[in-house]
Parts: C-alpha cells; sequence; structure tokens
C-alpha cells in the first residue's frame, strides 16, 4: 500500500483530471465576483482592511500600493481607507503604514 502523502497527491491528480472544466469555471467566477466586489467602495474598503492585517504582506502590498502606483486618484481612495481605518483605531496608525511612511 502507498504512503498517505502520495495516495492524496494521486487523488488529487485524478480529481484535477476529471473536473478541470469545473475549476477553471470556478476560478473565472470566483475572480470576477472578487473584481465586481472590490469596485465598490464597501468591498474596496473591507479588501484593503483585510490586505493591511495581513503580518507580512500587508508591508509588502502597501509599499507596492505607494511605489508604484501612476494614478494618483487610486493613491487618494487607498490613502482614505486607511485614515478611516486609523479613526477606527482612536486616530492610531497601524505600524505598518508608519513603516510605509519612510519610503
Amino acid at each position: 500500500e502507498l504512503p498517505l502523502p502520495t495516495r492524496i497527491l494521486l487523488s488529487l491528480d485524478q480529481f484535477t483530471q476529471d473536473y478541470w472544466n469545473i475549476i477553471i469555471v470556478s476560478l473565472i467566477v470566483i475572480a470576477a465576483t472578487f473584481y465586481r466586489i472590490i469596485k465598490t467602495e464597501k468591498g474596496r474598503y473591507e479588501w484593503h482592511k483585510l490586505i493591511l492585517k495581513m503580518p507580512i504582506f500587508d508591508r509588502i502590498i502597501l509599499l507596492l500600493y505607494f511605489l508604484y502606483m501612476p494614478n494618483a486618484k487610486k493613491k487618494a481612495k487607498i490613502w482614505a481607507d486607511i485614515t478611516r481605518m486609523s479613526k477606527e483605531k482612536n486616530g492610531k496608525l497601524p505600524s505598518v503604514i508608519k513603516y510605509a511612511l519612510i519610503f
């Protein structure tokens, strides 16, 4: 009998071969839904809030937003979300924001 990790891998392989079309359609639907949600003001706010709660990725993503985003309007929207979140925390900016502002 094969070891458990090998059996799991073989089962996953078989599942992917049998249902590849459903997997692709599901990924497209999830991506489209996510895109539509983050286009709303509340959805964008919640997404930014989630990003800022990620332990390591928050710094990387925040720095990329501010360093490489050419559109000033988008930067202003992100900054508005950040300041609104800081007001929810008694006016204190999270440490990741302070770190990102150094650059």
